[in-house]
């Protein structure tokens, strides 16, 4: 439905749209201006964005959350991952719900006891599986290159 949606071959209620992301109200909404903010290119998760898409989302979603705290005492920004985390659709979502005192959303967990050991492995795992960034270039000091160039031809015969 999201790429309908993209493709305004379904009716939504459009907030914010770009190059990259479309943002609609929910229409199942949990609380009044739930908004759903996806990507308009068709990826099942966030690791799937590009750089470009992934530091367009952060902007995105600045800007969205203060025009719902406008409405609001809070908001929830969810990104469901896989369909244990309890992702419905086969297309990267974000949830931006707004929040107020007494509604009816309830995020709860029961903590479970870790041993620092157990920490240290699964510290060690997510280390070793981080994706390694690439080095920028370096910018080009025009002046030091030409100074350089400059004494290299010197010292030629």
């Amino acid at each position: 439905p999201f790429c309908l949606m993209s493709e305004d071959k379904i009716k939504t209620t459009k907030i914010y749209e770009d190059e990259n992301f479309l943002a609609v109200l929910e229409i199942n909404p949990v609380n009044k201006g739930h908004t759903i903010l996806f990507s308009k290119r068709h990826i099942k998760s966030i690791v799937e964005l590009n750089e470009q898409e992934t530091e367009n989302l952060t902007k995105v979603i600045k800007k969205l959350s203060q025009a719902l705290l406008s409405i609001s005492e809070g908001i929830n920004i969810l990104d469901s991952e896989g369909k244990i985390a309890g992702q419905k659709f086969d297309h990267f979502v974000i949830n931006m719900i707004p929040r107020s005192k007494n509604d009816s959303m309830k995020i709860t967990w029961q903590p479970i006891k870790t041993e620092e050991k157990d920490q240290e492995k699964v510290k060690q795992i997510i280390l070793e599986n981080m994706p390694k960034e690439k080095p920028k270039a370096q910018p080009i000091d025009e002046d030091k290159l030409k100074k350089e160039f400059y004494k290299s031809r010197k010292k030629l015969p």
